[in-house]
């Protein structure tokens, strides 16, 4: 069975900005777990730390994350089928990940980087922090992508 898919892609560039939805739920999980370990029945002395881990957990998570902090993150997928990860002016070839996830309102790509160490990325859209019509695109490949593999899997 030959492959007649074409050797090349259309360009796709993710340009995420923050999510409102993903605020919210963030928010929410956050003050239950934060309710959570104030009832508690142990001692101050343990739960001032608990309680302050979970400040600083949230914290980071609110500055670092792209769709909490509406950080600039450009992923583009170019012709040739490379993604490429850009944060600020650093700019890096990463390759897709096997356990990206999507569904009809969300996408999670997840990524690595290129040589030795490998750092893994994920990219988190949803449908309020990205255009609706590359939001589509994106699902559209993803789900050629994945027809492919399967294709491929089946071939002997």
């Amino acid at each position: 069975m030959s492959n007649s898919s074409p050797k090349s892609v259309t360009p796709l560039i993710l340009e995420p900005g923050h999510s409102r939805r993903v605020r919210v739920v963030t928010l929410t999980g956050f003050l239950l777990a934060l309710f959570s370990v104030a009832v508690l029945p142990l001692p101050q002395l343990l739960l001032i730390p608990g309680m302050l881990l979970l400040v600083g957990a949230f914290t980071y998570a609110w500055r670092n994350h792209h769709a909490l902090s509406g950080q600039d993150v450009t992923v583009r997928l170019d012709s040739d089928g490379n993604w490429h990860w850009q944060h600020g002016e650093q700019s890096e070839c990463v390759e897709l990940l096997g356990d990206s996830y999507h569904v009809p309102f969300m996408v999670i790509l997840n990524f690595k980087t290129e040589g030795k160490r490998g750092q893994r990325r994920t990219l988190f859209l949803t449908t309020d922090n990205i255009e609706p019509d590359t939001f589509r695109r994106l699902r559209v490949h993803l789900n050629w992508q994945e027809g492919k593999r399967n294709q491929s899997q089946v071939e002997y």
